[in-house]
């Protein structure tokens, strides 16, 4: 999916996010609060996640581009010390309209996710990019393969620009998935709904688990 991407959009990526750190080298906040941002997943997570300790923001079928307007307002009002970003593959919102193919979409997401680092950083905030589920093949409107490995490695690459502050984690994927691939139920238990896209309660409990699970990266901490 890394394949459509501009050199010059890349070190315009890096290029900020290296600003955004510079202007985050100070002490970070003592609260240890998560905040959580996604999509229908991320809804069907929600319960587990508040239980867990989380303030969540999460609307179904939303890509990052569809929280640029509220995102920085929001963040400063949760006054967390570490966030979750936790998209997996949207792209029939409005936002998203521009791009016409997979690779043009990908690199949306990318600008779009390191224009939200780059705010988090501001705030002494450390983010991690939360690898998509794998999903069944062909969905329509999500970026393909949907959800793996192709959005994974870019936020990997993303948060590899910005180790201190940035990291990606493979917990809520694997959390939900068998011998490293999609399915549907784990042994008798289901994980999926008939989609392919969506969650069980089950699979919902072990998808908030995931995300909780991954560790932040350091920040400012020495």
């Amino acid at each position: 999916m890394s394949k459509g991407k501009s050199k010059t959009s890349g070190v315009v990526v890096v290029g900020v996010l290296i600003a955004a750190a510079a202007l985050g080298a100070k002490s970070p906040p003592a609260k240890a609060d998560v905040s959580v941002w996604g999509d229908s997943l991320t809804v069907q997570a929600q319960s587990d996640l508040e239980a867990g300790g989380a303030k969540v923001h999460a609307f179904g079928g939303t890509s990052p581009c569809d929280w640029a307007n509220g995102f920085e307002s929001e963040l400063v009002a949760d006054h967390p010390s570490h966030i979750m970003l936790a998209f997996v593959g949207n792209y029939g919102t409005a936002c998203m309209t521009g791009p016409t193919t997979d690779a043009g979409r990908a690199a949306r997401y990318r600008v779009e996710l390191s224009k939200m680092a780059a705010i988090a950083i501001q705030h002494q905030v450390t983010v991690t990019f939360v690898v998509p589920p794998y999903m069944a093949p062909n969905r329509p409107y999500y970026l393909e393969p949907f959800g793996s490995p192709d959005i994974g490695q870019m936020e990997c690459a993303l948060a590899a620009t910005q180790p201190r502050w940035l990291t990606c984690d493979t917990h809520a994927r694997d959390a939900v998935a068998v011998d490293g691939r999609y399915a549907a139920s784990r042994g008798d238990t289901p994980l999926r709904t008939a989609d392919g896209i969506h969650l069980t309660p089950y699979g919902a409990r072990l998808y908030a688990r995931g995300i909780l699970a991954a560790p932040p990266a350091a920040g400012a901490q020495t």
